[in-house]
């Protein structure tokens, strides 16, 4: 089932997650996490959303965002790309 259609505005507050396929584990150790936060950092910074709390947990991660300018839809586009190279680098299967 698709997602509902995301609404975008300046100054908007989402609770942005996302799951391994299959609930894998989409990070093996912290130095996973630390490669994650390295490229949510720089996509934090060339699009100026704001990071105000996150959980990396094995299989999933929550971000709380604030985005200032509106753009939600293309810091997940190009943050999404960059993050799925990652995770099917480091995706785990759970046997």
């Amino acid at each position: 089932m698709a997602r509902p259609l995301r609404i975008e505005y300046h100054g908007a507050w989402y609770h942005f997650t996302s799951r391994g396929n299959e609930r894998n584990s989409i990070f093996k150790d912290d130095t996973d996490r630390e490669k994650f936060l390295v490229i949510l950092k720089d996509s934090l910074e060339k699009y100026l959303v704001q990071l105000h709390g996150y959980v990396l947990m094995e299989n999933h991660f929550h971000l709380i965002l604030h985005t200032p300018a509106g753009n939600l839809n293309r810091f997940e586009g190009k943050q999404g790309q960059r993050l799925f190279i990652f995770i099917k680098m480091v995706a785990v299967p759970i046997i």
